[in-house]
């Protein structure tokens, strides 16, 4: 246990202060079990460019018509640009010193979706089910993620006055019913990152340049168009739904 406890990583809690989670790093043959366990668990990592494809998508079906071509070809541009300038920010941060905390501010503000973006997104996710379905698995993969890095490397707690076990090297559910899920995200935000030190995990590059529209984006003035898509027929497979 004392070699263990010698590598442990430190996860301060988000909700109570005073809490500090303690967790081991992955080994390189855990890494891959790891993966398996979170998508055994029903996790499904949804990268950017995963999620800017089914947008792409909902605007097809949502303005299907030659009335709306116009607009749709706006919406689509304006996507593509977005696009571009993840897939820029993203070759810039592989090849800078991510351990800079500027490095990394600088990171995240490039890759964060532009308010006109998110308004379109707001529409589309509205009424179209297949992009608000992913949507809703991005939202629960940190904690489905959390809950597996927890029973796997959790390995202690401090501040937290309930008692800590491990059975069998692995932590059972009972044991982490006092974690919050925001703090069960944290531990798995800290894990995946301790089992991709060097990666930036929007999603590999094949995946990022290989979606609905051409490859070369088109640039087009930032902000969302007026008109906003129109419903989906229920041909289209993406009414709204009752849910």
């Amino acid at each position: 246990m004392s070699v263990i406890m010698d590598k442990r990583i430190d996860v301060p809690s988000v909700d109570r202060e005073g809490v500090v989670y303690h967790v081991r790093p992955p080994t390189v043959a855990e890494r891959a079990s790891f993966q398996a366990a979170i998508i055994a668990e029903g996790g499904q990592e949804i990268s950017k460019y995963r999620l800017l494809d089914a947008l792409i998508e909902g605007v097809n079906a949502l303005m299907p018509s030659d009335e709306d071509k116009e607009q749709r070809e706006a919406y689509l541009a304006r996507i593509d640009q977005h696009r571009a300038d993840v897939l820029k920010a993203v070759e810039v941060y592989d090849q800078s010193d991510q351990e800079d905390e500027k490095v990394r501010e600088d990171f995240l503000k490039a890759v964060a979706t532009p308010k006109d973006i998110e308004e379109l997104a707001s529409i589309v996710s509205e009424h179209y089910q297949p992009y608000r379905r992913l949507v809703g698995e991005m939202a629960v993969y940190p904690q489905r993620a959390g809950i597996v890095a927890a029973r796997m490397f959790l390995i202690g707690w401090s501040g937290l006055d309930e008692p800590f076990t491990r059975k069998l090297g692995r932590v059972e559910d009972s044991t982490l019913e006092p974690i919050s899920p925001r703090d069960l995200a944290a531990i798995g935000a800290k894990v995946r990152e301790l089992a991709q030190p060097s990666k930036a995990t929007l999603g590999n590059s094949r995946s990022a340049r290989g979606g609905s529209r051409a490859q070369e984006p088109s640039p087009v003035e930032s902000g969302t168009p007026k008109k906003a898509p129109r419903q989906p027929s229920t041909a289209a497979g993406g009414a709204k739904s009752s849910e």
